[in-house]
């Protein structure tokens, strides 16, 4: 983001830098923590990385948030790299870009968030989530598994977009 926009834009790259150190910061002090956070503020950092994104994409991305529960925790970078695999492989599969959707609701078992984007979707054979590019959703499944006794479902289909469920356990 901040590469294009130095070329692009260089008064935006500057914002884009001061999002990116904050981004940063919140990356920094979770790293190597087995330990949860709460829903607010991994959305809290989730905004953040969004921030970056709005200055490259501007009116192509769109953001809605229905946020019915915050009041649980679950593992820190949990959400940001869910929702930057919904930029990356379904509003930037887009010309004309999209929409994500970010949600939480609750049931007497679990509290769960899920993430959609209305992309071109994953090709089936990839939505296992095995390796490869999607490395990302694989090291975020391990850690709720590990970390909190959670889970992570993925549902896709091609054309109509991806839906990525979060789910921790009420405990």
């Amino acid at each position: 983001v901040i590469q294009e926009l130095c070329h692009e834009n260089p008064q935006k790259s500057e914002k884009a830098i001061e999002n990116m150190a904050e981004f940063l910061k919140g990356n920094m002090t979770v790293l190597l923590s087995d330990k949860v956070v709460s829903f607010g503020d991994e959305l809290n950092h989730t905004k953040k990385y969004l921030e970056m994104e709005y200055l490259r994409f501007e009116d192509q991305l769109s953001v809605i948030y229905e946020i019915n529960v915050d009041d649980f925790c679950l593992p820190a970078l949990t959400l940001q790299p869910i929702v930057e695999n919904a930029v990356r492989y379904g509003v930037r599969k887009n010309e004309e870009g999209g929409t994500i959707r970010i949600s939480t609701r609750e049931n007497k078992v679990f509290y769960e968030v899920i993430v959609q984007d209305d992309g071109p979707g994953l090709n089936p054979d990839e939505s296992n989530m095995g390796d490869g590019m999607h490395i990302g959703i694989k090291n975020v499944r391990e850690r709720l598994i590990h970390i909190c006794g959670g889970e992570l479902l993925l549902e896709t289909e091609p054309g109509k977009g991806t839906c990525v469920t979060i789910r921790v356990r009420k405990d």
